[in-house]
């Protein structure tokens, strides 16, 4: 009668539980033929724990039976009583956790914990990251609505007792769909779809896509959903509104200065107009990052996580100098470099939904309807490019890593070039002096 071979759980179980000693469980190791890779992230973590040595950091049992591709291991653990192996650190263990992942039973929730983990690992910023959970976010509504058999099942949802309160259910449910649910038919075309029926327009939905790319690859590189190539098609973005001259004379007529809101927000849009940086930027500037006698900026804040230093036109410097005088120094009038620029009220920093109200609030004040910061940004680079300015100097002030985004404002804006064009233009400024100029011929056709 042949023995039946124990498995890694149980010869595991039998010595945490002390129904085997040390001796008895090398001898099962070598009678049931287990890899030394498996033992590295089992056997030697709950013998270490057993014995009580406290080099070796605490896990969850669910951590602790886990496969270890033996190159991670390494030499290290070639062998049970191996000292080495018993202090073999937590983060390989960690470093594994993809290997826990199985499309059929693992949720959508656990494919966006590894893939946000991997993002901050890159050191995306946290603008980049908030939009991928944006995305998540989407997606999941749109796996609980496609995947629901009819409209019982999305009403379903909505009535179930199982969403907690203050989570949207189409969400709660699209989160704990499993990783599989990503790989129904024409997926892309039928998120597309969603999210025109929620009245996206193209360039947020190729927005969407951007990331729904991303998102997929990295399932896909990681072995959890079977491989294809997904396109996404560049759209050159919409012609925007910019504000108008009637507009930016409204907005640039000086308050008071002891009204600290007010005239910090006429500082804001003077700033703005000046170097068309981005929200994020402005309310990351600190006193320190302003050289007035220099005449630059440093830019430590940007999109693309790269540190610049731009030039300050001379029109901004006496209004920048003024301000910090006035709001930004101590009590012996030195500049507070290490605080905000702009603050609030109470000299804390500005977030970046604070700073958005109260440019709308300023505006409407004045009298212009349009409220977007991003819309001065647009009316920075407009300005730059019909006025001759060039694009590679523009890329450097707008903080842009890539020339091809601010090529898209030179083709935004390339009917306002008109007025230049006839300026400059080689054929508008040649005289030509022709000789007899030919006639129309009448062409009398026999019958």
């Amino acid at each position: 009668m042949s023995v039946k071979k124990k498995s890694l759980e149980e010869i595991a179980k039998d010595y945490k539980d002390g129904k085997i000693s040390e001796k008895e469980l090398k001898e099962e190791i070598e009678k049931n033929n287990i890899s030394d890779d498996v033992l590295a992230a089992n056997i030697i973590h709950l013998a270490s724990n057993q014995r009580g040595i406290k080099s070796v950091p605490q896990v969850d049992d669910s951590k602790v039976l886990m496969h270890v591709k033996h190159e991670v291991i390494d030499e290290e653990v070639s062998e049970i009583g191996n000292k080495q192996a018993r202090k073999i650190p937590e983060f390989n263990l960690k470093r594994k956790s993809k290997d826990l992942v199985d499309k059929m039973s693992t949720p959508m929730w656990k494919l966006e914990s590894l893939f946000i983990n991997e993002q901050e690992a890159r050191r995306n910023s946290i603008y980049t990251i908030k939009h991928y959970q944006r995305t998540f976010k989407k997606l999941y509504q749109f796996l609980a609505f496609v995947t629901a058999n009819n409209e019982e099942d999305i009403n379903a949802m909505y009535d179930s007792d199982k969403v907690p309160e203050g989570t949207e259910p189409l969400v709660f449910f699209g989160r704990n769909l499993p990783i599989s649910a990503l790989e129904i038919d024409d997926i892309q075309k039928q998120f597309g779809d969603y999210l025109e029926e929620e009245g996206a327009n193209e360039q947020t939905i190729l927005s969407y896509f951007r990331d729904f790319k991303a998102i997929m690859y990295y399932a896909m590189d990681n072995g959890w959903i079977k491989s294809y190539r997904i396109v996404v098609k560049n759209k050159e973005p919409d012609v925007k509104q910019v504000y108008t001259e009637a507009e930016l004379k409204k907005l640039l007529v000086k308050p008071n200065i002891d009204n600290f809101t007010e005239y910090r927000n006429w500082v804001i849009i003077k700033y703005l107009l000046a170097t068309g940086n981005r929200v994020q930027t402005i309310v990351n500037l600190k006193v320190g990052d302003i050289d007035l006698e220099e005449g630059y900026v440093n830019i430590n804040t940007q999109k693309n996580k790269t540190t610049t230093r731009i030039a300050l036109v001379k029109q901004i410097i006496p209004v920048l100098d003024e301000y910090i005088t006035a709001y930004r120094t101590d009590e012996e009038g030195y500049p507070l470099n290490d605080d905000y620029l702009f603050c609030n009220r109470f000299g804390e920093q500005l977030t970046p939904g604070g700073l958005q109200s109260a440019i709308a609030e300023y505006n409407h004040k004045r009298g212009v309807q349009k409220t977007s910061i991003h819309l001065v940004r647009h009316t920075f680079a407009k300005k730059w490019i019909t006025s001759g300015g060039d694009i590679a100097s523009l890329q450097k002030m707008l903080g842009q890593s890539s020339i091809a985004v601010v090529q898209r404002y030179a083709n935004l804006y390339s009917s306002d070039v008109k007025a230049k064009a006839q300026e400059h233009a080689v054929l508008a400024n040649t005289r030509i002096n022709s000789g007899e100029t030919l006639k129309r011929k009448t062409i009398r056709r026999k019958n």
